[in-house]
C-alpha cells in the first residue's frame, strides 16, 4: 500500500517537503516491479494560508485538470496492455481535478492514532491537528481518531467485520467536505482492505427482538414480517443470516413465522441457530388469524400438544397457562379491539 497526503504539483507530481517530486508515471513504474496487488491511497494538493483564524479552515486547490485527474488515469489500463484488475491496482484520490480541496484544523482529544502519529499545531492556545477532510474521513471509516480504532469500523456498511475497497470509497466520499468529490478506480470493487471476519460475533444479536439463547428463541417479532425485514432486523451482517421453514428447507420470501429457524452462518458453518416466535401466531405461517384458535382449542381440549416455541406464542396473558383466555385475546386481536403487540 502506498499512501500519501501532501503536495500535488501540475502535470501529476507529488511533492515533498523537500521540494522533489516524483511523478505518478514514474510511482506505477516502480510499483509495476512488484508482483501483487497495489493500493494507492493519495490526498494531494496544493497548501494554502488560513482562511481566518476563526474558521481555521485552509482551502487548497489543484491545477484544473492536472493532477487527481492524472493519478487516475496513470493507473488505469493502457491499450494492448493488461487489464488494470489484473495489474492488481486500487487506487482512491481526495477529489477530481477541477475542484477545491480543504484542510481543516480537528480537535480530536480522544485520539491515541492521533497522538502518537500527527504533529499538533498550536492555534490560540489550543492544540489542532491541520488534516485534509478526505484524510479524516477515510481514517474514521476503520475507527481512528478517536480512542476505539478498529472497534467501530464505521466504514463496515454490511457490518461483516470486513471493509472492502467500495465500502471505504463510499465512506469517504459521504463524510468528505460537500464541494470535493473522492475518485475511485475501479468503482464498486469488493477488494478487501481489512478483514476481522475472525472476530465477528458468533451470535444473533439484534436491537429489536428478543434473544434467549439460553432456550433458543428469538421472539418480539410482529405478525406479517417479511423474511427481508425479519434479517434486516438483527446487527449481524444480513448476508450470513438464513430462515428455513419448519421442514428444514431456505425460504427468502414471505412472512417469518412461529416455528422457523433463523440461523447465523459464516463461511459455511452454523454458529448460531434459533426458533422464530411470532406472538398469536400459533400456527406458524406468520399471520394471526382463526387457524390460531384452532390451534389453541385443539391443544386445550388434548387433540393436538404445542411445541414450546408454539406454546410462548400462544401464551398472550403471562399466567403460563394456554387456556380460553388466550383464545380470546387472539379474536381480540382479529377484530381490532386488542393489539397483541402494544402489551
Amino acid at each position: 500500500m502506498v499512501a500519501y497526503s501532501g503536495h500535488g504539483a501540475d502535470g501529476g507530481y507529488l511533492v515533498g517537503a523537500d521540494g522533489v517530486g516524483i511523478s505518478i508515471d514514474d510511482l506505477k513504474n516502480k510499483l509495476s516491479l512488484h508482483t501483487g496487488v497495489k493500493e494507492v491511497i493519495i490526498d494531494a494538493c496544493y497548501s494554502g494560508d488560513f482562511i481566518g483564524r476563526s474558521m481555521q479552515t485552509r482551502a487548497i486547490r489543484d491545477p484544473q485538470e492536472a493532477f487527481n485527474n492524472n493519478v487516475i488515469s496513470a493507473f488505469k489500463p493502457m491499450e494492448n496492455t493488461r487489464s488494470f484488475s489484473e495489474d492488481g491496482y486500487y487506487v482512491i484520490t481526495a477529489c477530481s481535478g477541477d475542484q477545491l480541496s480543504y484542510e481543516m484544523a480537528f480537535d480530536i482529544p480522544n485520539s491515541p492514532f492521533a497522538r502518537d502519529n500527527l504533529a499538533s499545531t498550536e492555534i490560540e492556545g489550543k492544540d489542532y491537528y491541520i488534516l485534509g477532510y478526505f484524510n479524516v474521513s477515510f481514517h474514521q471509516g476503520f475507527g481512528l481518531y478517536n480512542d476505539t480504532a478498529f472497534s467501530d469500523l464505521w466504514a463496515d456498511a454490511d457490518s461483516n467485520y470486513i471493509i472492502t475497497w467500495n465500502e471505504i470509497y463510499e465512506y469517504a466520499a459521504a463524510n468528505t467536505n460537500d464541494k470535493q468529490q473522492a475518485q475511485a478506480y475501479p468503482l464498486s470493487s469488493s477488494h478487501e482492505l481489512y478483514n476481522d471476519s475472525a472476530n465477528a460475533p458468533k451470535q444473533l444479536a439484534s436491537e429489536t427482538y428478543t434473544v434467549d439463547q439460553e432456550q433458543a428463541i428469538v421472539s418480539g417479532v410482529h405478525d406479517e414480517t417479511s423474511v427481508e425485514d425479519f434479517k434486516s432486523n438483527f446487527t449481524n451482517d444480513a448476508s450470513l443470516i438464513k430462515v428455513y421453514n419448519k421442514d428444514g428447507q431456505e425460504i427468502t420470501t414471505g412472512n417469518v413465522g412461529t416455528g422457523m429457524t433463523v440461523k447465523l452462518i459464516i463461511e459455511g458453518t452454523v454458529q448460531d441457530e434459533l426458533q422464530i416466535c411470532v406472538l398469536g401466531d400459533v400456527s406458524g405461517d406468520g399471520v394471526i388469524d382463526i387457524t390460531d384458535i384452532l390451534y389453541v382449542r385443539a391443544h386445550i381440549i388434548g387433540t393436538y400438544q404445542l411445541s414450546n416455541v408454539e406454546e410462548i406464542a400462544a401464551e398472550l396473558n403471562k399466567d403460563e397457562v394456554v387456556d380460553i383466555t388466550d383464545i380470546l385475546y387472539i379474536r381480540a386481536h382479529i377484530i381490532g379491539t386488542y393489539d397483541i403487540h402494544m402489551n
